[in-house]
């Protein structure tokens, strides 16, 4: 059973689960660790609340409408102990693409997406999203109008393989958004503008797969070793201490675990514990929102799972979408700002076993 952690050692049982190290929804402006040249923050016109719960397009993205081509970077230092890194974010491809320009996603200067869009003209692209991940096409999503501007995209590339536990383990890394093409007027060139731009959206990134369990974030005297699977008397060092213990009613002989009883009540417990905690600030309304709708998912999921086992493995997804979703807000830079270090650290400490538990659950589906 998952228990409170001294905020020492939060890090390290985050990264040994897999821990959401970087996230933006953009409603705070363009974070410190982006650069993007030729980009502004804009709202999402048609594009909202294309996505699963948890993970839609929302009030503002980063859109690319430049006529001159630059890098948009995200750079983060400073990372923990890891083997892989997960890129998840949702990408609207606006306007007429002709089908001779690149966008292309760089983990490190290492190409992992490269594909192109035809838009203007036709309704097709290289590329081949998987299940789920295309949400929009062949409709006018805002922006301009006319007889070649109907076939905005919108995918979800939290979904994409080639984004999905990338081998990782430097300490920093930079990811960089970029359409490779010839600037200019002509039709057949990245013009920008009103004629074709792209936006991300809901930006996340995660390591996992850490092999220690010795590293120490804080100058506290504090022990790494992780807590034994027994009663423990340690307390958190603030006074919202971070507990996954089930609720008292139903829930209380569950154990915690990749199971439907299990995730539903850790997802209850936690969507208690943000509406009782009023540090959380305007964030609270927000959190608890994102929880319920996790846990609505997870409940249907259950229902589902004897009848349609693809139903069920689809809201799974959808509850893995908004414990990333939840992870997100508390690890955006105005949570940092806003919220005490003590108390944001003790929520997201669930998060990590959490989804690595509805991970599980999703790929075995074992029904109650």
């Amino acid at each position: 059973m998952l228990r409170p952690l001294v905020l020492g050692l939060l890090l390290c049982a985050a990264t040994a689960h897999g821990a959401v190290v970087f996230s933006t929804d953009f409603e705070a402006g363009l974070p410190d660790e982006f650069t993007s040249p030729g980009a502004t923050i804009e709202p999402v016109q048609g594009f909202a609340g294309l996505g699963t719960p948890g993970n839609q397009f929302a009030g503002s993205f980063l859109r690319y409408a430049d006529g001159d081509l630059f890098d948009t970077a995200l750079t983060l230092t400073d990372l923990p102990v890891h083997d892989t890194l997960t890129l998840g974010f949702l990408l609207a491809v606006i306007d007429s693409w002709d089908g001779t320009e690149l966008l292309e996603v760089t983990v490190d200067d290492v190409v992992v997406f490269s594909h192109s869009f035809e838009l203007a003209t036709a309704d097709t692209s290289s590329y081949v999203p998987p299940e789920d991940g295309l949400l929009s096409s062949g409709t006018d999503l805002g922006f301009s109008a006319g007889a070649f501007y109907q076939h905005d995209r919108a995918y979800d590339l939290s979904v994409e393989p080639a984004f999905t536990d990338i081998p990782h383990s430097a300490d920093s890394v930079t990811i960089v958004w970029r359409v490779r093409a010839v600037p200019g007027g002509a039709a057949s060139f990245w013009q920008g503008g009103a004629d074709e731009s792209w936006a991300i959206d809901d930006v996340t990134v995660e390591v996992s797969g850490a092999t220690t369990t010795t590293t120490s974030t804080t100058t506290s005297t504090s022990t790494t070793t992780l807590p034994p699977a027994g009663p423990t008397t340690s307390t958190p060092t603030t006074t919202s201490a971070s507990t996954t213990t089930l609720p008292a009613d139903e829930c209380a002989g569950v154990p915690v675990g990749p199971t439907f009883p299990s995730i539903v009540c850790r997802l209850a417990t936690e969507l208690a514990r943000v509406q009782s905690e009023h540090g959380l600030g305007g964030f609270q309304p927000k959190l608890a929102h994102t929880l319920r709708q996790g846990r609505d998912r997870a409940t249907e999921a259950s229902d589902l799972c004897a009848a349609n086992t693809k139903r069920a493995k689809g809201r799974l997804k959808q509850v893995e979408r908004a414990v990333i979703k939840y992870a997100h807000r508390l690890s955006s830079t105005a949570a940092r700002r806003k919220i005490d270090e003590g108390l944001r650290a003790a929520f997201l400490e669930p998060t990590g076993t959490l989804r690595t538990d509805v991970k599980a659950l999703r790929e075995a589906v074992l029904c109650p």
